[in-house]
């Protein structure tokens, strides 16, 4: 079962990154070619941070459930 979490915990995380990457990158395009104002890429970049931290919180999960089942390896 704690196997099965573990895997839930590393998709999840793949998930994570898989929507801030499409989001990142239509935000970008969207500012890019229809906004008359120059680029703020603060936001943008705050929101990668928060995304990367979510998923590394998914990641450590996963580590966490797989060591808890097979301490050795």
């Amino acid at each position: 079962m704690v196997g099965y979490l573990a895997a839930g915990a590393e998709i999840a995380a793949a998930v994570v990154i898989d929507g801030a990457i499409v989001r990142g990158s239509t935000s970008y395009v969207r500012q890019l070619f229809f906004r008359k104002q120059p680029l703020d890429a603060t936001e943008g970049i705050r929101l990668l941070g928060r995304v990367l931290a979510l998923d590394l919180g998914f990641t450590v999960a996963s580590d966490i459930l797989r060591t808890a089942v097979a301490p050795t390896h």
